[in-house]
Formats: C-alpha cells, sequence, structure tokens
C-alpha cells in the first residue's frame, strides 16, 4: 500500500520530498467518493499483480467488505436468533482487528488530502447503513472518524505552518525577478501547490457540512494571500510588476478551485436518498463560512479583479500618462467650476495622437510576456484597451464641455477609428 505521494513520503507547500502540485490534487481518489459502493480491491491481490494501490482506495475497499458483511449477518442474527447482542459478541474480534490496523497505519499517514479523502468516505459510508436501516457499525465508524479527524488536523496544520514561514521570507525572495520593466511570468511553485491544496479542501468540503474545516481553511486562504502579497513586493519591483506577480498567482488559485468546483467528487445521486448524492455546496457553505467552496473561489475572483485593474491601471500611466493627467485635472477643475487649461488639452490629445497605436501595440507585447496564459493576456489586454478609448472619451467630453475642443487639432484620432484598431488588435 502506498499513499498518493507514494511509498509512505510527504509533500510540502514549500519544499518536501515529492512537492509537485499535483501531489495535492483529488487526482484519481474523487473517483472513490464518486463510487463509494463500486467494486473492491483486495490489497494483496493487487499487489501480487503489480497495481498501485492507494490506502484510501485500500480503506474504501476494506469498509466496503466489512459493510456488506456485517449487513447480512446483522440480518441474520436478527431473524435467526432474535438477538441482537449476538452478533455483537460475533464481530467484535474483525472489528477490533481493522480499528488495529488503521491504528498501525495513521502515523505513516502525511497527507491532508488524503485524509480528507478518507473522512469523507467515512461519512458516506455511514450513509449507506443508514439507508440499509443497519445501525450496527455506527459507534465503529464514529470511533473511525475520531481517529481521522486529529490526523487530518495535524497534517493539515502542518501545510499551514510551512505557508506561513515561507509568508515571512516572502520579502526576500527574488525568483522569476529580473531587471526593472519585467514581469513574473508564471505563478511561483509554492502558489501552484497551495492552489491545488486549496481546491481539494474546497471539492472535499462540498455537501460535507464542517464549521472547524471552514475556519481551518480561511485561515490558510489568509496565509496564502500574505505570501503572494509580499512575493510581489520582493525585490523592491514596480508597480506594473507587482500587480502582475499578483494576477498571475491568484489567478493560478482561482483557476484551480473553479476546475474543482465544476465536478465537485461526491457520489452519484441515489433513488434512496431521493437524490442528494452526499449534499450539495450550499450545504457547505453555510456551515464554513469565509472558507466555504464558493466563498473562496468568489473571493479570489475578487483578487484577480483587483490586480488585473490594478495592472491596468499601472500600464496606462506609463503609456498615457500626460492624457490621464488632463483628464484628471480638467474634471476636477469641471466640479470645482474652473476653467479648463485650452494648452494642456491641446498637447495632451496631440500627444495621445502620435502614440496610440504604438500604445497598442507595447500594450499588446507587455500582456503577452507577463501572462503566458492566452485567455488571461487576452483579457489583460482588452481591459487596457477600454480604459485608454474611456480615458481618451472622457478627454474629449471634457474639452467639450471646458470650451476648448477648439484646441484640438483636426487630424486627432476620431473615436471610431480607435475602436476598429481595439476590434483588430484583439
Amino acid at each position: 500500500l502506498t499513499s498518493a505521494l507514494g511509498g509512505g513520503g510527504w509533500a510540502g507547500l514549500v519544499g518536501g520530498a515529492a512537492g509537485t502540485a499535483a501531489a495535492f490534487a483529488v487526482g484519481e481518489r474523487g473517483k472513490m467518493l464518486r463510487e463509494v459502493e463500486g467494486a473492491v480491491v483486495i490489497p494483496h491481490i493487487a499487489g501480487a499483480s503489480g497495481q498501485h494501490v492507494l490506502y484510501e482506495e485500500a480503506y474504501r475497499s476494506i469498509h466496503k467488505l466489512l459493510m456488506d458483511t456485517t449487513t447480512s449477518e446483522y440480518m441474520f442474527c436478527n431473524d435467526f436468533f432474535g438477538d441482537k447482542s449476538i452478533f455483537n459478541r460475533l464481530f467484535a474480534a474483525p472489528l477490533a482487528s481493522v480499528e488495529e490496523g488503521l491504528n498501525t497505519m495513521l502515523p505513516q499517514l502525511f497527507d491532508p488530502v488524503g485524509l480528507l479523502t478518507m473522512i469523507r468516505l467515512t461519512h458516506q459510508q455511514q450513509l449507506v447503513m443508514t439507508r440499509r436501516r443497519i445501525p450496527c457499525l455506527d459507534s465503529y465508524f464514529d470511533k473511525v472518524v475520531m481517529l481521522l479527524y486529529p490526523r487530518f488536523t495535524a497534517a493539515f496544520d502542518t501545510q499551514a505552518g510551512s505557508l506561513a514561514q515561507a509568508a515571512e521570507k516572502a520579502m526576500s525572495m527574488s525568483e522569476g525577478r529580473g531587471r526593472r520593466g519585467l514581469v513574473v511570468q508564471h505563478p511561483h511553485f509554492v502558489v501552484r501547490r497551495y492552489a491545488h491544496f486549496m481546491a481539494s479542501m474546497a471539492a472535499l468540503s462540498v455537501g460535507y457540512a464542517d464549521a472547524t474545516l471552514g475556519s481551518r481553511c480561511l485561515r490558510l486562504r489568509n496565509v496564502g494571500d500574505t505570501f503572494v502579497e509580499r512575493l510581489s513586493r520582493a525585490g523592491g519591483a514596480a508597480v506594473r510588476e507587482q500587480a502582475a506577480c499578483m494576477l498571475a498567482n491568484f489567478d493560478e488559485v482561482r483557476l484551480r478551485l473553479a476546475e474543482a468546483l465544476r465536478s465537485p467528487p461526491r457520489p452519484a445521486a441515489s433513488s434512496e436518498d431521493g437524490g442528494g448524492g452526499g449534499g450539495d455546496v450550499s450545504q457547505s457553505d453555510a456551515a464554513a463560512g469565509g472558507g466555504a467552496p464558493t466563498a473562496l473561489l468568489r473571493h479570489y475572483e475578487e483578487k484577480v479583479a483587483a490586480a488585473q485593474s490594478a495592472y491596468v491601471d499601472a500600464e496606462l500611466a506609463g503609456e498615457l500618462g500626460e492624457l490621464i493627467g488632463f483628464v484628471r485635472a480638467a474634471e476636477s477643475a469641471l466640479s470645482a467650476g474652473q476653467q479648463v487649461d485650452a494648452e494642456r488639452c491641446a498637447a495632451a490629445v496631440d500627444a495621445f495622437g502620435s502614440r496610440w497605436r504604438a500604445s497598442i501595440s507595447t500594450m499588446r507585447k507587455a500582456s503577452s510576456l507577463a501572462f503566458p496564459r492566452a485567455e488571461r493576456a487576452t483579457e489583460v489586454l482588452r481591459a487596457c484597451l477600454a480604459q485608454m478609448l474611456l480615458y481618451y472619451t472622457r478627454a474629449l467630453d471634457a474639452a467639450k464641455r471646458g470650451g476648448c475642443d477648439s484646441a484640438i487639432s483636426p487630424d486627432a484620432p476620431t473615436l471610431p477609428l480607435i475602436t476598429h484598431e481595439i476590434k483588430q488588435s484583439i
């Protein structure tokens, strides 16, 4: 038997022997929750044929066999002897043996994703026995959860602690930094692991109302945010670089969460439980608060939007600083009932007219360099160009309201022309 990390090793969000991002994904373990009552895998038979068996799968299979056996034996004892205590005496030793095996293996398990998968499996297996109206394993399952949960929380807190330590050191980290003007081109490796880990916690929380898990995810989220924000400021990066770093990293987390929640690993609908299949996202959200699955996704959508807005502002400030300065000054003057500076208006519009095409090309190249993922690069470019067009529209409007539109050159670019070029550029 092995854990998902292989050979009883462990992966850390920071460091670790097998610390790849994929080690923190639910992966094939999701199939176990979707098929709680699926075909069993006999570990020694699978091992003899060279088959790789996850411990979580062995755990599911052992309990599936235990459930089926105890169901038939419990019904037999009840129907034939009319005495349920006989079953308890018969199965005391087998249940103790299974529990002893779990106790032996637990110290070797360091993977919080695998441990939470086992907790979820236990919860779903309890529901199966409830639907069968067979109560003989109730106390056993309760005892198993009491064994698993402390181990899970210890493993979870170890990962959170390693990330917190990394966040303290993140200001001095320089990965992805070069000369001024270059932006981070990929999410940090720690953030990739964190994104998979957080997505796994969110996916495994769907249909499982656990306020304690929600609060842990919320604390981990805050530590992850701190790590990214400090990382973005490492090496004295420029404002645009900081925004690009946060956008690339927060977008990685958002993508993993969205992917995980599109198809969370929950059991297939059952006619016996009304098709509920173990709960839904709203049930887990109600219990977990800010650490709930959809709350986590919403948080990172907001983080991505804020980082993108900051990047657009920084990019336009470098490309169209004169036009932006005029717009703000003119709108402020109009609000105060003052006159708009006609000379500044003409200079700003002329400067824009001489370089707006070059600015489009520059921003296209910058977004492609900063964000290798084509969808994000295109979205950032679209936001930059839309904001550029808006600033120019506001400049023309301020000039008109201030009575200085006559100072604008007749050769100034028109809005339809700029709109056409923008459409061609995206």
